[in-house]
């Protein structure tokens, strides 16, 4: 039986009575993502409620695991209180570590469900924080994209863009880049693109207008090829000293959230050094080599 990591009866807490573990950056205010997350959070509320921890010397109070953006924006909007979960244990990390951020394709079929439902446009655009524009864009994501394609990017958070490339050619000549993409395990606009160029024109939706649209495909091809050379040689020097790099990697991770679990330890680095709390935890939540969490 697999254990909850949190209580399933949440609770609802004073602001106030809840201790940052972190502190935020100072100019996370300004970026794109905290805007779109406040304009979520004024139009539908907060949908993931916090993660905290009961406060081992403070009873009533409680240290917050996850959410450090959302607690903000609620102090923001001059909300005074919000419902939490309730952790089993104070690892911040492993939380975050298991986020599981929405693949594209289900975006997509979350946007087209809600207009289905009768939700309008422009109610979406709020609540997401984007444009109409780019929720029309979302909706038609999968036009003219072969099932098969659908089914192998379905987890995976893809850029758009790569949907563009991929409309313009026929359904056979999709497979076959996708099947690329995977085996290079490559899902970037750019590499899409490329392979586009590089596509004959028999197998795109709508040949090439001119001889020089034609000539640039080539010199796109050319330019891919010489890139994934250069690819290829950096990811030999790499795998020398992958190993070592990996051990290495891997006990300092475990120190590092060695000190973090001692509770005087964390909490001195909260009062007095909370920059520095910051990095160590982005050291732990690391998974440069495929360790999560170790």
């Amino acid at each position: 039986m697999i254990e909850h990591g949190f209580h399933p009866e949440g609770v609802t807490i004073l602001l106030e009575r809840i201790e940052l573990t972190r502190q935020l950056p100072k100019t996370v205010r300004d970026s794109p993502k905290y805007r779109q997350m406040a304009t979520s959070v004024r139009e539908v509320g907060i949908i993931e409620p916090p993660i905290v921890f009961p406060h081992g010397e403070r009873e009533g109070w409680y240290l917050l695991l996850d959410g450090h953006v959302r607690l903000d924006i609620l102090r923001q909007m001059g909300e005074t209180s919000v419902f939490c979960l309730i952790a089993r244990d104070d690892e911040a990390f492993t939380y975050n570590r298991r986020v599981n951020r929405l693949a594209t394709v289900q975006e997509h079929l979350m946007i087209r469900r809600a207009l289905e439902r009768g939700v309008s446009e422009e109610r979406l655009s709020r609540a997401l924080g984007i444009d109409v524009r780019t929720i029309r864009n979302r909706s038609n994501l999968l036009d003219g994209i072969h099932p098969e394609v659908v089914e192998r990017l379905k987890d995976l958070q893809i850029g758009q863009g790569v949907f563009h490339s991929l409309r313009q050619m026929k359904p056979v000549r999709q497979i076959d880049v996708v099947e690329r993409m995977v085996a290079a395990n490559t899902f970037t606009e750019t590499f899409a693109k490329a392979l586009l160029v590089a596509t004959p024109p028999e197998m795109l939706q709508a040949s090439p207008k001119n001889k020089a649209a034609r000539t640039m495909a080539v010199d796109h091809l050319a330019a891919m090829e010489k890139e994934m050379a250069n690819l290829d040689q950096r990811s030999r020097l790499v795998e020398r000293t992958l190993g070592l790099d990996t051990l290495t990697l891997s006990i300092t991770k475990r120190y590092i959230k060695t000190l973090l679990n001692n509770e005087q330890v964390r909490r001195h680095l909260v009062k007095h050094h909370p920059d520095v709390l910051t990095e160590l935890d982005r050291i732990v939540k690391m998974d440069m080599f495929g360790l999560g969490g170790v």
